[in-house]
Parts: C-alpha cells; sequence; structure tokens
C-alpha cells in the first residue's frame, strides 16, 4: 500500500527480535515448549543470539553480554519484544522513503543491506528492513 510519500515494497515479515535476560532459558522455552527448530544463530563481541523457525517466519532471541547495553535495551525486563524486521526488495529505496516520511534510519557500517528505524520517529517501535532474504528454514 503507498503512503502519501512512495510505496514501501514489504515482502513480508523476517523475524521478530526479542531481547532476553537468558538465552538458554530462552532457547529452551521455544524448543521445548513450543516446539520450534533452531535454525541459526549468531554471536557478535556484546550479543548472542538464535533463531527459531515458526512456520515461515522466525522468532530471533538476542542475549545483550555488555551490561549498559543490556539495560538500554532491556531495561529491568525477563524479555521484551525489541523489533519487527520486515523483508524489502531495495533497501535504498525503502530508506529513502522513510526518510522522506519524517522516519530516521541507521545501517550498520560492515556492508550489511540492513536498516533500523529509530522508535521514537516510528510510533514507538523500531523496525528492521532486510533486503531481498527471505529467512533460513
Amino acid at each position: 500500500m503507498p503512503s502519501e510519500f512512495g510505496e514501501l515494497k514489504i515482502r513480508g515479515i523476517h523475524h521478530i527480535g526479542v531481547v532476553v535476560d537468558d538465552l538458554a532459558a530462552a532457547e529452551t522455552f521455544l524448543a521445548r515448549t513450543l516446539g520450534l527448530n533452531k535454525v541459526a544463530e549468531t554471536e557478535q563481541a556484546d550479543l548472542k543470539a538464535s533463531f527459531f523457525d515458526c512456520h515461515g517466519t522466525q522468532i530471533e532471541v538476542i542475549e545483550i553480554s555488555d551490561p549498559i547495553a543490556r539495560s538500554v535495551r532491556l531495561g529491568s525486563e525477563q524479555a521484551r519484544i525489541e523489533h519487527i524486521a520486515l523483508i524489502v526488495d531495495d533497501l535504498d529505496d525503502a530508506v529513502a522513503t522513510l526518510g522522506e516520511c519524517s522516519v530516521k534510519t541507521r545501517q550498520p557500517s560492515d556492508g550489511r543491506r540492513t536498516a533500523w528505524t529509530q522508535a521514537e520517529t516510528s510510533d514507538g517501535v523500531m523496525y528492521q528492513f532486510v533486503e531481498g532474504s527471505e529467512p533460513d528454514r
């Protein structure tokens, strides 16, 4: 559906990102209780994350190791939904259209074709835009 500024060509939901206080406990719940299959995991300097497939949409559970970043992203909660990732065909077009709508975005400096909105400019929700990739199944 076109906005008054242009059309964001969203193909679907890639994943929903949930920051958790205990990655192992979250993985156990998703696998054993909900019966979801872990399809990917990643580790960076300040976080570990796992992705679980849920009928074509993934749930990403993220544990932050840096105490300051953890406090900012999780607060005192056990878990919280942090972002919704959407699939787009052309990231540059999506970022340009968002900018025309006064939505501020940030992109990683490592060349990955993804961008996140600043929640305060996107109705309080952080959205991630992932270029042209379906979740691993």
